[in-house]
C-alpha cells in the first residue's frame, strides 16, 4: 500500500516531465558507483508486492524514463531521512505546520500512530520541501554526490551533455561579466 501512494505522488511530481536517456544514463552510473570504489558491491534485494503495484512502478519509470532502483533508493533514503541527509538537503529536522485535517497532534496510541502515519510517510517532508522550494520530493534537486538516487536530473545537471556545456558556459560568461563590473560613482548632486 506504501508503494502504491508513492508512485502517485512521483507522478504528480514529475507531470509533464520526462528525463532525457543521458540522465537516465548518468543516474545508472551513479547508482552504481554509490559508496565509492571501496564500497561493498550491489547487493540483489527482493521485495514482494502485488501485481497491480509492480506494474504501476513499472509504468511510471517508463513514462518518466527514471531508473526504478534509483526511485527505491530514494524512497528509503527518504524514509530513513538522517540528521545528515536532510541537512544536506537543508530541510527541517522537525515541522511545526499544521497536519492535512489542521490538527498538529498525533495519537498517544503507538499503533494508532503508525497507522496515521502509514498513509502518507513522507507528508511532512514533502510539506517542508514544498515551502522551502516549491517542488515535490521526487524532482527535490539532490547534490551531485547523491544523483544516484535522482528520479529526474534535467539535463544541465547532467555532465558531458550540450544542456550541460550550455549551462556551464552561461555561467563563465555571468562570472566574467560580473568580475568586469566597477562600482557605480555617485553622481555629483545626487
Amino acid at each position: 500500500r506504501l508503494l502504491a501512494c508513492l508512485i502517485r505522488d512521483l507522478r504528480k511530481d514529475l507531470k509533464g516531465q520526462q528525463q532525457s536517456n543521458e540522465a537516465r544514463r548518468h543516474v545508472s552510473r551513479a547508482l552504481k558507483s554509490l559508496g565509492g570504489k571501496d564500497a561493498p558491491p550491489l547487493t540483489l534485494v527482493s521485495i514482494s508486492v502485488r501485481k497491480e503495484t509492480a506494474d504501476s512502478l513499472n509504468s511510471a519509470c517508463e513514462d518518466f524514463n527514471v531508473v526504478r532502483d534509483a526511485f527505491l533508493n530514494r524512497l528509503i533514503a527518504l524514509l530513513r531521512s538522517s540528521d545528515k541527509f536532510l541537512q544536506t538537503l537543508e530541510l527541517p529536522k522537525r515541522v511545526t505546520s499544521s497536519r492535512r485535517d489542521g490538527s498538529e497532534d498525533m495519537p498517544t496510541s503507538p499503533l494508532k500512530a503508525i497507522e496515521e502515519v502509514e498513509s502518507d510517510p513522507l507528508y511532512y517532508l514533502r510539506s517542508a520541501c514544498f515551502e522551502k522550494f516549491g517542488c515535490g520530493l521526487y524532482e527535490l534537486a539532490f547534490p551531485q554526490s547523491l544523483h544516484a538516487l535522482a528520479c529526474y536530473l534535467p539535463d544541465e545537471d547532467v555532465p558531458g551533455t550540450k544542456g550541460h556545456e550550455d549551462f556551464s558556459q552561461s555561467m563563465a560568461f555571468l562570472d566574467n561579466f560580473e568580475a568586469s563590473l566597477v562600482n557605480a560613482k555617485k553622481r555629483k548632486g545626487t
